[in-house]
């Protein structure tokens, strides 16, 4: 007797994986960052650039399908999170107002999950990040974050030529 078992999880977030970098090769960014917001329980998922002291958004998702709000447009490096993402590599935070790292950040409470990870050129130099956030707490698993750091290695060698990043 056969039996068909249910596609392994593993098995859905390689087929992920694939259209994610299939999409970023081919510079189809907002579709890339769709396909990875699909697959998280966050509300956002962007593309920040470091630019000096600032950091500006190049392209955010919002499963709400609402107009980037202003505060997420161009912000101070120094309140940031992305501060520590271009610090560490990376940043986990299921609940931004239980994470002492954050005290004093004027996102600490608004953006409650942050889970992102620095995009990194070639030659080694951190370009900005790649995140999913949300305004309230949210968990993401490894495989997700995983999916994350594939898309976050990807992307800078694509991103530099890319309107967007202009």
């Amino acid at each position: 007797m056969t039996s068909t078992l249910p596609t392994p999880p593993r098995r859905r977030l390689e087929a992920s994986a694939d259209t994610v970098l299939s999409l970023i090769q081919a510079q189809a960014f907002e579709h890339a960052l769709r396909a990875l917001n699909a697959a998280v329980p966050h509300r956002f998922t962007a593309i920040f650039k470091l630019e000096g002291d600032e950091v500006r958004n190049v392209l955010l998702i919002d499963k709400l399908g609402q107009p980037r709000p202003e505060r997420f447009a161009v912000f101070p490096l120094a309140d940031s999170f992305c501060r520590f993402v271009l610090r560490d590599a990376f940043l986990h935070v299921e609940d931004s107002t239980r994470e002492a790292l954050l005290d004093g950040s004027p996102y600490q409470g608004v953006i409650r999950a942050y889970h992102a990870v620095a995009l990194t050129q070639l030659d080694a130099r951190v370009v900005g990040t790649l995140s999913h956030f949300d305004t309230v707490p949210r968990k993401l698993d490894d495989g997700h974050f995983g999916l994350l750091v594939l898309a976050a290695r990807a992307l800078p060698e694509y991103l530099v030529d890319a309107d967007i990043w202009d």
